[in-house]
């Protein structure tokens, strides 16, 4: 089988030339924050209250951010959160009154690390990463699960 160029240069990883590595595979979570607004959209209070619990938010004009919510009967924040951070953020937005949803993807990070000289290899394109963690996989390295939060 030939190997596309680009994964070339990390086939020791999997090969059995170069002992040690293992692979870990992190599955990650990130939230959205999507605020829901009874019709016929946010009020100024809401609007207040946004402002005052996110830092997008408070750091432009009133008058922007008005101008982008009213008539909204959602909006989802531009910044992603992990569960731990935007945990907070939830339960101060809810006690003041705001309906907030946290959807959010679960991510998935391939990472390379030997064992034996305990080396890592950053792949910083996500997609080849992802393709050499499978490879790995595929060709029998071993699995470290990781879970974060």
């Amino acid at each position: 089988m030939t190997l596309p160029a680009d994964e070339v240069p990390y086939a020791h990883l999997w090969d059995g030339s170069e002992p040690g590595w293992t692979v870990r595979v992190t599955h990650w979570s990130e939230c959205q924050v999507v605020v829901v607004f009874d019709p016929p959209g946010p009020t100024v209070r809401d609007v207040a209250t946004m402002r005052d619990l996110f830092d997008e938010l408070r750091t432009r004009p009133a008058t922007a951010v008005w101008a982008q919510l009213r008539g909204q009967l959602r909006i989802v924040l531009e910044r992603n959160y992990t569960p731990m951070e935007v945990r907070p953020y939830a339960i101060a937005a809810r006690a003041r009154g705001l309906r907030i949803e946290l959807p959010g993807p679960r991510r998935v990070i391939y990472q390379p690390f030997n064992t034996t000289t305990q080396k890592v290899v950053i792949i910083e394109d996500d997609e080849l990463a992802t393709r050499i963690g499978k490879r790995m996989l595929a060709a029998g390295v071993p699995e470290v699960a990781v879970e974060a939060d």
